[in-house]
C-alpha cells in the first residue's frame, strides 16, 4: 500500500485529527511564550539574580524531561483499558498545567521558594499531550499516510509558534510580561483542553474505522496467500 493523494485527503475526514490539529494550533502558544519571554520575566518583574534563574532552569528542565516519559507510560497504560486513554492523560495534563501555572504566577513575589517549587511542578504535567497526541494521530490514521499526518500536525503548529511571541510581546507592552504569561498560556490551555475534550468524545468512532481498514486489508492479503497456495 502506497502513499496516495486521496487517502492523504481523507485526514481532514476524521473528526478527531481536525480537533487534534486544531489544539495543536493553539497548543505552541504557551511553549513559544515560556521559551521567549518567562526567564526575562524571573529577572524584570520578580527579582530573581542570574544564579536564580539558572537554579530555576535546571530544575525545570529535569522535570520537564522528565514529565514527557512520565505521561507516555500513563497514556499507554490508560489506552489498555479504553480508546480515549491516551488524550484524557492529555487533557488532564493541560488543565493541570493551567491550573498549576495561575497558582505559580499568583504567588508573592518575595517568596521565591514556593515560586520555584510550584513552577518545576508545573514544568512536570505541561508535556504529558506531546507524547500522547503524537500516538493517537497514528492510532487512526493508515500507516501510508501518518508521516504525511505528522507533518500537517507540525505544519499547522509552526502556524502558531510564529504569532505567539509577538503577541505576548504586545501585550506586555501594554500591561506586564506577567499579565501577557498568563493571559496567553492559560487561555491557550483551556483552549486546548476544550479540543481534546472533542477529540475524546470523537475518538473511537476514528479507531475502529481504521481497525476495519487494517482488517479489511489483513483479509485481502490472506486471500491472496491463499490463492496463490491453492495454485
Amino acid at each position: 500500500y502506497r502513499f496516495e493523494w486521496k487517502i492523504a485527503r481523507d485526514l481532514f475526514k476524521k473528526k478527531s485529527l481536525i480537533m487534534l490539529f486544531m489544539q495543536g494550533f493553539i497548543g505552541v502558544f504557551p511553549w513559544q511564550v515560556i521559551t521567549f519571554w518567562f526567564f526575562r520575566y524571573l529577572e524584570t518583574e520578580r527579582g530573581f539574580s542570574s544564579n536564580e534563574v539558572m537554579i530555576t532552569m535546571v530544575v525545570a528542565i529535569i522535570l520537564l524531561a522528565a514529565g514527557y516519559p512520565l505521561g507516555g507510560i500513563l497514556g499507554d497504560k490508560l489506552f489498555a483499558k479504553t480508546k480515549r486513554g491516551r488524550l484524557i492523560v492529555s487533557a488532564v495534563g493541560v488543565i493541570t498545567g493551567a491550573v498549576l501555572l495561575f497558582i505559580s504566577i499568583k504567588i508573592p513575589y518575595d517568596n521565591k521558594i514556593f515560586f520555584m517549587i510550584m513552577m518545576s511542578l508545573t514544568t512536570l504535567f505541561i508535556p504529558f499531550a506531546s507524547p500522547n497526541v503524537l500516538s493517537t494521530v497514528y492510532d487512526i490514521t493508515l500507516p501510508e499516510v501518518r508521516s504525511t499526518a505528522n507533518s500537517v500536525q507540525y505544519f499547522i503548529e509552526q502556524g502558531g509558534s510564529a504569532i505567539a511571541p509577538t503577541l505576548a510581546g504586545i501585550i506586555a507592552m501594554n500591561s506586564s510580561l506577567e499579565n501577557s504569561i498568563l493571559m496567553i498560556c492559560v487561555t491557550a490551555w483551556i483552549l486546548c483542553f476544550i479540543f481534546l475534550l472533542g477529540a475524546i468524545y470523537l475518538l473511537p468512532k476514528d479507531i475502529d474505522t481504521l481497525r476495519a481498514q487494517l482488517k479489511d486489508r489483513a483479509s485481502i492479503e490472506s486471500a491472496a496467500i491463499s490463492g496463490g497456495a491453492g495454485d
